[in-house]
């Protein structure tokens, strides 16, 4: 399938649905719509012939996830994904952020120093430096798999900067707070022993959004 004709397949989802998960979203939210199409965030290949459209919604930050078979040109599952910001946070109160970054040669995508004014009279009382690959639609274990990968092109670096600051991976995620069960998150042997072996901790922040199905 190509591109247009997967929006295609969306678009009429979304108009007349054939999924009682698609009626009873669209029930309580608003996929968002530019130039009077629904916007899609990302089309991504999720196994062998099957691909996932990440849909916007309207005022929050998760995914209205539609997936593909492709071949047989049809939706095969409509759930929600959430929208999962996932970056490496060094700080620290002795160093500053020039010191930080002589121990890494990745390039931070921000950085403040100890003392620096944020929002009128606000000091930061850390100097810190963040480390994030571009972002995408998808799900946490995939964004940790992307995270990781950019961390290793400086394995020696990341645990030098880990041995002399504080070195935390911080996982914020926004689920639809549908049902009240949001679930949780799992990470397999492999990629805890990556984790293990930069040094770095790892944090979760948990958010909840959005409205709640309505009842029967």
């Amino acid at each position: 399938m190509t591109e247009q004709q997967i929006k295609q397949l969306l678009a009429q989802e979304l108009a007349n649905p054939t999924f009682g998960v698609t009626q009873q979203f669209l029930a309580i939210h608003r996929i968002l719509h530019e130039e009077g199409l629904p916007v899609v965030r990302r089309i991504a290949e999720a196994e062998a012939g099957i691909v996932t459209a990440y849909m916007a919604v309207e005022g929050h930050k998760f995914y209205l996830a539609i997936s593909i078979a492709t071949t047989a040109a049809e939706i095969v599952d409509i759930t929600t994904e959430a929208f999962h910001d996932i970056w490496l946070r060094a700080s620290s109160e002795e160093l500053t952020t020039a010191q930080m970054l002589t121990l890494t040669h990745l390039t931070p995508i921000r950085q403040y120093n100890k003392g620096d004014v944020r929002m009128g009279t606000f000091k930061h009382k850390q100097s810190v430096i963040d480390f994030q690959p571009r972002y995408e639609p998808d799900t946490v274990g995939s964004n940790l798999y992307n995270l990781l990968s950019l961390l290793e092109q400086d394995t020696k670096g990341i645990r030098d900067l880990a041995a002399k600051t504080e070195c935390v991976v911080r996982v914020a995620s926004y689920f639809h707070n549908g049902n009240g069960m949001l679930g949780g998150h799992f990470i397999d042997a492999s990629t805890l022993k990556r984790i293990s072996n930069l040094n770095v901790s790892v944090d979760f922040d948990l958010y909840a959004e959005g409205n709640s199905y309505l009842d029967e």
